[in-house]
């Protein structure tokens, strides 16, 4: 937006930070993936997309705790009480100085991401058709 834009002009480590628009899906995975975390604050209890992008490369993921990110994450995340800098900043804090968690957390995203892969989907879809729960 413009005024994330014009936030950054100003902003000490403006070369360190990257604005993504109308990214394309390599692009995005790739700045995903070499990520040391992905701090994803949802609008709406919908808006998971990045969740499971982080979690499919195996980035930790810190976001706030709303049920569906809860649930959608169990154990693949660190759960920040608000959306308010200084909870995302301790728990940037905290992922950075617990190397282990931070490797497990990885590990978990990438287990958790199987769940949600269109062959899984698919799957999942079939058995509802075949029960007619759709």
């Amino acid at each position: 937006s413009p005024d994330i834009e014009s936030k950054l002009q100003t902003y000490k480590y403006r070369q360190d930070v990257k604005l993504l628009n109308d990214a394309d899906k390599r692009e995005t995975a790739e700045l995903i993936g070499t990520s040391y975390a992905v701090v994803h604050l949802p609008r709406h209890d919908a808006d998971l997309w990045p969740v499971v992008a982080a979690m499919q490369c195996g980035t930790p993921l810190i976001t706030c705790d709303t049920p569906s990110v809860q649930e959608y994450c169990g154990d693949c995340a660190v759960f920040a009480a608000t959306a308010e800098p200084d909870s995302l900043g301790d728990a940037l804090i905290r992922l950075y100085k617990d190397e282990p968690l931070r490797s497990k957390l990885s590990d978990a995203a990438l287990e958790k991401a199987t769940q949600y892969s269109y062959e899984n989907t698919a799957e999942r879809l079939w058995r509802l058709a075949e029960q007619g729960t759709l």
